[in-house]
């Protein structure tokens, strides 16, 4: 007999993944999980609602010049980090510059998180040269720049104590090894330009060249030379290496990487300055590092690759070969950080060319895009966010997820737990994965596997907050009240700050699915708990202000 009792009602949990109705379910989720890869272009919709977050990190560069509105505007539109580079690095005045300009950024910084009620887990990242080749001039009283022009012959010459000026006739580098290095139809290029000489004589410590094109080359600008090997970090970079350290940098950038002992070696100056927490992101920008990648790669904490400058010394064609390789890469060595360096003509409106490039490096789940100096605006920020929420969802995350944990064999149980967290939330199609840490490694794991939500990082440690900022979908959030005594009290309540700041952030509404990942004991390193539970409408984003559950330890 039939009776009430047999009525099931719908419930928060029953989800209805086949519903009908066009408002759910429209973020690309059926392109994502389709069975073919054929069928996941075809799935594609261009009708298809935008991602309610952006996954991939925008890192952007600035310089001493920059104001602080400016620095606080980039922040409040979406800014993960700030790369600072400084040109000269010798006089006390110019140290004193630097660290002026890295106490603006961190003072602006607090300032904002203030305004905005919780910390603003910034990461700081430094530059770090590497020594270059300089061109000079013959004549001290040519104070000018100079016009070199097509098929004339100039001359390259060691000249260590003079490399100020130039000379139209006669060039002299930095560089002592160059005569031993090059050879005859070599091509010598302007950094950053392709305005290539060729290599027609060598002679002793004298290399005679011809140019191939004519153009101004500008004072004390440094040349680049295919498969040139440079030596070690000079004094300037050991000082800007004892800078970082002192000054609390979060992450270095090492340029013209050639080697893995170039890392080791970094690793080594940072030990001796007690800065060991320090990230080493080698930059990518040569033929040697491409042919010594994966030895860089096993000494690193993460890649930067720069694509402008690798087109100097690779075919043009084969450089998307190249991000393509060192993407699979890094994702396939336990999560390596990877960062594509972005060159954008227009910050006010991306060209069709830059719009594909930008959104094929998205689609391969890359962790960050690096923004130069002169593309560093609020407009290509926003843009950048709103290409991130319209590419991402189109990563064919199926194929993706299985290609990651094929890669893994017999591992330590905590890669199991995470693997397990990230299909489940896949399978359930979660708003969000919200997970405790003291050292981050649980959110750099979850990371790793590129889950379809965001990742939420309750944690006591500011620098790990801030580093966490580097790692795709990962929601650093700081947790500042006082410990009570009771620990699962306090992991309550820092899942529950986690629900909040994805409510607030518009990512996380009542009824949604919410996977958490926690420990049930105070000891690092000893998470094993995982729970799902759906979200209530008692706190929801329209009912709490900003800033009632956050608190910034003043």
């Amino acid at each position: 007999m039939y009776n009430n009792y047999d009525v099931c009602p719908q419930l928060p949990w029953m989800v209805d993944f086949h519903a009908t109705d066009p408002s759910k379910h429209k973020n690309q989720l059926a392109a994502a999980f389709a069975p073919k890869a054929l069928q996941h272009l075809a799935l594609l919709d261009c009708q298809a609602k935008p991602s309610k977050f952006k996954a991939t990190k925008i890192l952007a560069t600035i310089t001493n010049v920059a104001q602080c509105n400016t620095i606080e505007s980039l922040c409040q539109s979406g800014l993960s980090g700030v790369r600072m580079v400084f040109e000269k690095f010798e006089t006390w005045k110019e140290k004193r510059l630097a660290e002026e300009m890295v106490s603006k950024v961190k003072v602006v910084n607090e300032n904002y998180s203030k305004k905005i009620g919780r910390v603003n887990p910034l990461v700081v990242m430094m530059d770090i040269p590497c020594p270059k080749i300089h061109i000079g001039t013959k004549r001290e009283e040519f104070k000018r720049d100079a016009l070199i022009e097509k098929m004339c012959t100039t001359i390259l010459k060691n000249d260590p104590g003079n490399h100020k000026k130039y000379s139209i006739v006669s060039n002299r580098t930095t560089d002592e090894k160059l005569a031993s290095s090059v050879e005859p139809e070599y091509q010598v290029k302007f950094d950053d330009r392709l305005v290539p000489y060729s290599t027609i004589k060598i002679v002793e410590s004298v290399v005679d060249c011809i140019v191939q094109d004519a153009a101004d080359i500008f004072l004390e600008e440094p040349t680049n030379v295919p498969d040139q090997e440079m030596n070690e970090f000079t004094v300037e970079g050991e000082q800007m290496i004892k800078f970082a350290s002192k000054n609390n940098i979060d992450v270095v950038i090492l340029s013209k990487v050639q080697t893995k002992r170039n890392v080791t070696n970094t690793k080594k100056l940072l030990h001796c300055n007690k800065a060991e927490h320090i990230l080493i992101i080698p930059k990518i920008d040569n033929a040697i590092a491409l042919d010594n990648f994966d030895e860089i790669l096993e000494e690193s904490d993460g890649i930067c690759l720069d694509c402008g400058q690798l087109m100097l010394e690779i075919p043009r064609e084969k450089v998307f070969l190249a991000q393509k390789s060192i993407v699979a890469k890094c994702q396939n060595k336990r999560g390596k950080v990877v960062i594509v360096t972005t060159e954008v003509v227009d910050h006010k409106s991306f060209s069709k060319s830059e719009i594909c490039d930008l959104a094929n490096s998205i689609i391969e789940a890359i962790d960050g895009l690096l923004l130069s100096d002169e593309a560093t605006t609020v407009n290509s920020i926003k843009n950048l966010t709103k290409l991130c929420k319209e590419a991402e969802p189109a990563i064919y995350h199926k194929q993706l997820f299985n290609d990651l944990t094929d890669e893994l064999s017999l591992v330590e149980p905590i890669y199991s737990l995470v693997m397990s967290t990230v299909n489940l939330s896949l399978k359930c199609n979660a708003s969000a994965i919200i997970l405790t840490t003291s050292s981050g490694r649980t959110a750099k794991l979850l990371s790793m596997f590129r889950p379809r939500c965001p990742i939420v990082a309750i944690t006591r440690h500011r620098r790990v907050c801030r580093q966490l900022q580097l790692f795709r979908s990962v929601h650093p959030v700081l947790y500042t009240k006082q410990y009570q005594g009771d620990w699962l009290a306090e992991i309550d309540d820092r899942l529950q700050l986690g629900v909040t700041y994805g409510k607030l952030n518009r990512f996380i509404y009542g009824e949604d699915v919410v996977v958490t990942v926690s420990p049930v004991r105070p000891d690092s390193g000893f998470t094993n708990n995982v729970r799902v539970f759906f979200a209530s409408y008692f706190d929801d984003s329209n009912r709490v202000s900003k800033g009632s559950l956050y608190s910034i330890k003043r």
